[in-house]
């Protein structure tokens, strides 16, 4: 299994035995976004810090985990 659908795997059962948890995530509005200086795979390459975290054009990375943790969610709703 590659890191991506592990990942994927993970956080899918994750969400799935936290109701509380997962309540709170699909209550969350707008791109999630892992900000993360050094990771431009899972993260966006910017510290949570940094204003320009929370301008999309801005990112260096590809937020991997965001998009994963946002398409986690779509399948939650979908399941309701």
């Amino acid at each position: 299994m590659d890191d991506v659908k592990a990942m994927a795997t993970a956080l899918k059962m994750k969400f799935e035995q936290n109701d509380e948890l997962a309540k709170k995530l699909c209550q969350s509005r707008g791109i999630l976004a892992e900000a993360s200086v050094n990771d431009l795979f899972w993260g966006v390459g910017l510290a949570q810090y940094d204003k320009r975290v929370y301008n999309r054009k801005n990112w260096r990375g590809q937020n991997k985990l965001g998009e994963m943790i946002m398409m986690v969610c779509r399948q939650l709703q979908e399941n309701v």
